[in-house]
């Protein structure tokens, strides 16, 4: 959780009121619990804030009902918008918008100034004048003398990645207050090229000038702090990569939880010059946090006596890891007190360690008072790791003998397991189980299992165990069995050693498509991401391809208003005769050029369109003779799906490739790692590829695929899977609208005999009457289904003549002489009469 704004328990409060404000660098938002607050729920966020991982720290919440956000502003056009909504800042300001604040890869833009004009590419919010890096309102890298500069030039160092300062003026900066130790200063160095004020790895700061860094004498520097109370958590992490203690350190902890920040706080701590003070800190576990302390010198003493004292901690069990750490107190005796937990055995062992078991009286440690609380005496118990799947383990062992004790007395068995990360898989031979632990807060999960009244009294060959799940698949854990007795005279307890185990690979999450888009007929161009949870180790992406059928398009009565996605025919919207003579006018379709689809969660679980699986009918029409080959209907899958097993052939059939089978490791064919490739079978296909991105060409013009994405583990591995569900995409190439041309060439304009006499015919008396029929040849590879041809016919008397005559002057005057059927003098008449005919 990183916070840049928080607004919290403000019950006054009716307004954020930062109408300035454009930009949050690094950080999230936090408005919680301000009960009157008004208009931060539609302030776009997302838009101010710079960094992707901000917007998992953004928390905005207000109560709906406690007001209605209204906001009139002079002029909106410049507002931003949150779902539609004007954002706002009160009832007058909006939310200025700014296209180049922040682009689509959550890069941060330059910012726009007042009147929405992009700012100089150094600047990061805006600006008060445009392509000036003399006028931002804040510098994307340093700030040099007012001016927005990409880095400091020679001679300057650079404070903080902010600006750029002389050697002078870094050395006269005002001190900041020591992150060790409140009543010292750090003082600014300048040193290379960079002003700082904590000398890097490998120096320390000079002891004759403040100002300066000097390379350490011996490999590795010694971080000196000064000590102090810790009396809170993050009191303590102010020692962190702290390495000698100069002085005494009293840990205070009354309250908190503690755990793993303990460690970070005290983990390098190697010397404390003075005392180390421990009490009153409930949620301590163990003293295991200072896994590096070797010396306590002992310089001054704590009551002129003790170099170590730990009193009054309930919850203490364990001191120092003394099995792995080697520790000495070189001046001063050990006070151990009310600490009821810490077993004696334990105290005598660390007294021996520190060689003091001869200096110790009772009024230093008391064995009445240590593990006074406890069940200190423990045996062993063997725990055998049985069996393991992607989300469980099953351990067993030997039956806790409870011969010699009321049975009433023994309560069960705690199974304890932690994740380990990967990080830390080379420690796990140096882990303990009293490692990062508090009683407040412990890292280890417990699952109880109470002691059943038949296996009370079960010998010793018999065994007993429980099952662990609802783990991460391919994730090590860590685990130990101790048995839980209710306290009395005797009694004992049993405790296994930790063990561990690696989960398997599980099903891994579908990846996430960002982008499907066309980039031409043939070719397709995808992007996606890694899957949210891989559970396991992704090494491929297993991309298939089906064609999709278009034969449904010939049921269409409607042809104008069918739409098959993205029309290769553009309409110009003209009427194709006069409205007075009954004709309509057709609807508009899609643009020629094919746009990207938009990637939406109704695509991707859409299933109501299924792969071709028949082969198609053939369509004759006897008027126009467009053969079946015209039709372009997809051949079955049957016919040309080699590529695939007859297993995944049956998920083709009955789920549309939606649940293709998820383990290959039968029909792996290898990974291939280009980012282009072409396909051999333009109906169905499969890929692997081990890229993010992929372009696929070699596909047919405008025809529909469905695109299907899957994450894939490796094929070693055991239990490797792809995702069972994939990302999808519904897509079709773009169009060439060349290919639904009709050649005029090939059109034949034929005279129907049947309506008037062929006596007649030379001179057209009987016009009234006559009729002609027109044959073309189709095209030969038309954009998908052929539904219909417009045919625009132009009456020469009624029409636009100029238009007319236009379109006229494309056709060869040969060609037109043939179709018109006119006689010679009739036809030169008629194109004198058009001013198609120039000369005599």
């Amino acid at each position: 959780m990183n916070y840049a704004l928080v607004i919290y328990q403000n019950p006054d409060l009716r307004n954020v009121g930062l109408g300035k404000l454009t930009t949050i660098k690094n950080g999230g938002v936090r408005i919680i619990e301000n009960n009157k607050l008004c208009y931060s729920r539609y302030i776009n966020w997302e838009k101010l804030l710079l960094s992707h991982d901000a917007l998992r720290d953004l928390i905005v919440d207000q109560d709906p009902w406690s007001c209605n956000d209204e906001c009139r502003v002079k002029n909106e056009s410049k507002c931003e918008y949150n779902g539609g909504i004007l954002s706002c800042w009160n009832s007058t300001t909006c939310q200025i918008a700014c296209p180049h604040q922040k682009y689509s890869n959550h890069t941060a833009g330059p910012g726009c100034d007042e009147n929405g004009e992009i700012c100089h590419p150094q600047c990061v919010g805006g600006c008060f004048r445009p392509n000036d890096p003399a006028a931002c309102y804040s510098c994307r890298n340093v700030e040099l003398n007012g001016t927005c500069s990409l880095s400091c030039p020679e001679g300057f160092y650079e404070q903080t990645g902010l600006r750029c300062f002389t050697k002078e003026e870094c050395r006269n900066l005002l001190p900041v207050p020591s992150s060790t130790d409140s009543f010292q200063n750090s003082y600014w160095k300048p040193f290379r090229n960079q002003c700082i004020y904590e000398c890097p790895d490998g120096y320390e700061e000079d002891p004759k000038d403040r100002h300066e860094c000097i390379e350490c004498k011996k490999k590795r520097c010694q971080k000196k702090c000064f000590g102090g109370s810790v009396e809170s958590v993050m009191a303590a992490l102010k020692y962190k990569n702290c390495n000698i203690i100069i002085g005494n350190l009293e840990v205070v902890i009354r309250t908190g939880k503690t755990g793993p920040v303990l460690t970070e706080a005290f983990g390098a701590i190697e010397e404390i010059t003075g005392y180390l003070l421990v009490q009153f800190t409930q949620s301590l576990v163990s003293l295991h946090m200072f896994k590096n302390l070797s010396t306590i010198r002992g310089e001054t003493l704590y009551q002129n006596t003790y170099a170590l004292v730990v009193v009054e901690n309930a919850n203490l069990k364990q001191l120092f890891n003394i099995e792995r750490q080697s520790l000495h107190i070189m001046h001063g005796k050990v006070s151990l007190q009310n600490n009821g937990l810490l077993c004696y055995h334990r105290v005598e062992a660390f007294l021996n360690h520190v060689n003091l078991s001869s200096e110790i009286t009772d009024n230093d440690v008391s064995k009445y008072s240590n593990g006074d609380k406890a069940i200190c005496h423990e045996i062993p118990l063997e725990v055998e790791l049985v069996d393991f799947t992607s989300d469980l383990f099953v351990l067993r062992w030997t039956p806790f003998n409870t011969m010699d004790m009321d049975h009433r007395k023994f309560l069960g068995y705690q199974i304890f397991y932690k994740k380990i990360d990967d990080k830390d898989l080379d420690k796990i031979d140096k882990m303990t189980i009293d490692d990062d632990r508090s009683a407040c807060s412990d890292t280890w999960k417990m699952q109880f299992e109470p002691v059943d009244s038949n296996t009370k009294n079960l010998g010793e060959e018999s065994t007993i165990g429980a099952l662990i799940f609802n783990l991460d698949s391919d994730t090590t854990y860590a685990y130990y069995v101790q048995t839980r007795t209710a306290n009395h005279v005797g009694a004992s307890n049993a405790i296994s050693k930790i063990g561990f185990v690696r989960t398997l690979f599980g099903v891994p999450d579908s990846p996430r498509l960002k982008k499907a888009e066309v980039a031409g007929p043939s070719t397709i161009n995808l992007e996606w991401d890694k899957p949210p949870n891989p559970r396991g180790v992704i090494t491929h992406y297993m991309i298939t391809w089906i064609r999709m059928d278009d034969s449904a398009a010939t049921n269409i009565d409607d042809v104008c208003n069918y739409s098959p996605g993205l029309m290769s025919m553009a309409n110009n919207n003209k009427d194709t005769c006069p409205r007075d003579q009954g004709c309509c006018k057709c609807a508009d379709s899609a643009a020629t050029k094919p746009e990207t689809p938009e990637i939406s969660e109704l695509e991707i679980d859409e299933g109501d369109r299924k792969p071709v699986k028949k082969q198609p009918r053939t369509w004759i029409d006897k008027k126009t003779h467009i053969e079946d080959s015209n039709l372009r209907f997809n051949r079955s899958i049957e016919a040309e799906a080699s590529i695939f097993t007859n297993k995944e052939l049956s998920k083709l059939e009955n789920d549309g490739m939606d649940e293709l089978a998820m383990n290959e490791t039968d029909t792996f064919t290898g990974i291939y790692n280009s980012s282009h490739y072409i396909v051999t079978n333009q109906s169905v296909g499969k890929i692997n590829v081990s890229r993010l991105d992929l372009s696929i060409t070699g596909f047919p013009h405008f025809t529909e695929y469905r695109v299907l994405i899957y994450a894939c583990q490796d094929v070693n591995a055991k239990n490797n899977a792809c995702s069972q569900r994939p990302a999808r995409i519904l897509i079709r190439t773009a169009a060439r609208p060349e290919n639904d041309r009709v050649d005029p060439m090939k059109v034949q304009v034929i005279d129907d005999f049947e309506f008037f006499d062929l006596k007649l015919n030379s001179r057209r008396k009987n016009k009234e009457y006559s009729e002609r029929r027109f044959y073309w040849t189709p095209p030969t590879d038309p954009n998908g289904v052929v539904l219909g041809y417009r045919i625009k016919l132009i009456d020469l008397h009624t029409a636009n003549m100029n238009n007319a005559i236009e379109e006229l002057r494309k056709i060869n005057l040969e060609d037109l002489y043939t179709k018109m059927q006119l006689t010679d003098n009739e036809f030169d008449d008629w194109l004198l009469a058009m001013g198609l005919l120039h000369g005599s």
